[in-house]
Parts: structure tokens; C-alpha cells; sequence
């Protein structure tokens, strides 16, 4: 549970603890709790904050509708497409089998996804990360959105192999950190309730980590592994 890690964490980073500990086990002195809720993934609760300023397009001063669209109004965005631009072209340099399509021995992810206007980033789970505190001094660790990028085509859609996640620091409030991890607690399975507790009053963000898969190769091209 995250309420025994900050508890046992309390000598060092958060004096509000202490009333918790007895004779140094602070672990047996936490008060009988619900579990925490650490990650959403209700696919509702996920529109509808996205619906409530929590989609890419607002994080990046943007518009989500599209890639087409957050591209074309989000410098930010612009930049991270340039970083993977010059990324994917080392790559291809350093592999001459590397190329996009179906044709290319070495499949690179397509660039055009980013600019699509069939493709968008999608809301896929919020993360309660109270437990890096030690990476975020005078705050209460990080709520980090995780957006996967997804195309829509007449016949359906599906999820490409790139997540972006825009990571917010978590503020203090009244009663410190062991007050913001309970606010993870208990009536935190609706978006209204998110918004209204542990969403609510989150600094602006601080960071957005990649994860893309670059480039894929048939299962036969290395038969050592």
C-alpha cells in the first residue's frame, strides 16, 4: 500500500508521519485502510477528463481532435515530432534495411502518424506516483498521464507503438503529503471525484517522456534470439 511506504518513508521526508509511528514500526502503525487507488484505467472516467481539460491537446496548449490539429496549433508537440524525426533518421542511417512500409525488411514507425488526421493520442490511464517524493523535493511525488497514439479508419481502429506521458508534480496541501495520499483513497472511481480531489490544484506539468517503438523486425531476422 502507498499509505505504508510514505509511513515508513516519514523520518526523512515528511514529519507528518510521525504521529503514525510508535517505537520506530511505523508499518504497524498505520491505521487500517482502503487500497489506493494508483492506477485509472476506467476507459469512462478516462473520457471524461479528457472531455475536462486532461486530453494532450489542453497539456500541450493545443487541440487533440487530431494530430492534423495538434500539430498545426501546438509548437510543443511540433518539437517533440522534430526530436523523433531526427531519431528515426539516425536510425535509418545506421540500417540500410530500415524503411516504412510493409516493403522495408526493417519497419520504421511512419512519421505521418504524427501529423495524421486519422490519428490522435488517447487517454489510456492516470498513475498516482506519491511514492517518488524523494524525486520531488517539497512536493508529494507525481501524477503522471499516460496517451497512446491510435488511428481511426473506416473499418475500425487500432493502437500504434508509441505512449506519451505529460507528468505533473503533486503540490502539498493542508496536512502534507500523508493528506494528498489520502485523497487517493476511497471515493476516487469517478471522474467528478478525481477532479474534485486528487486532480485537483495539480502544478503544471514538468515533464513528457516517450516510449515508441522505433522499429520492428520480422521474427525470423535474428535467429540468435
Amino acid at each position: 500500500m502507498i499509505a505504508v511506504l510514505l509511513a515508513a518513508c516519514a523520518s526523512e521526508i515528511d514529519e507528518d508521519w510521525e504521529d503514525l509511528c510508535e517505537d520506530g514500526k511505523c508499518d504497524l502503525a498505520v491505521p487500517p485502510m482502503a487500497a489506493p487507488d494508483l492506477v485509472v484505467t476506467d476507459l469512462k472516467v478516462l473520457r471524461t477528463l479528457e472531455q475536462s481539460g486532461h486530453d494532450l491537446g489542453s497539456k500541450l496548449g493545443g487541440a487533440s481532435a487530431s494530430n492534423a490539429k495538434l500539430a498545426a496549433s501546438s509548437p510543443i508537440y511540433r518539437q517533440l515530432s522534430d526530436i523523433i524525426a531526427i531519431d528515426l533518421a539516425q536510425l535509418k542511417q545506421q540500417d540500410p534495411q530500415a524503411g516504412v512500409g510493409i516493403g522495408a525488411s526493417h519497419r520504421l514507425f511512419d512519421l505521418a502518424w504524427l501529423s495524421a488526421s486519422s490519428a490522435h493520442f488517447e487517454l489510456v490511464g492516470v498513475v498516482n506516483r506519491t511514492d517518488r517524493m524523494f524525486a520531488t523535493p517539497g512536493k508529494c511525488g507525481e501524477v503522471r498521464f499516460v496517451y497512446r497514439l491510435m488511428y481511426a479508419m473506416t473499418k475500425g481502429s487500432s493502437r500504434l507503438p508509441m505512449t506519451l506521458l505529460v507528468i505533473h508534480d503533486q503540490p502539498q496541501i493542508g496536512g502534507g503529503c500523508s493528506a494528498v495520499a489520502r485523497r487517493w483513497i476511497g471515493q476516487t472511481a469517478t471522474a467528478d471525484a478525481l477532479k474534485a480531489g486528487p486532480l485537483a490544484g495539480l502544478a503544471p506539468a514538468v515533464r513528457i517522456e516517450l516510449n515508441l517503438q522505433a522499429v520492428r523486425w520480422p521474427a525470423g531476422a535474428r535467429s540468435d534470439l
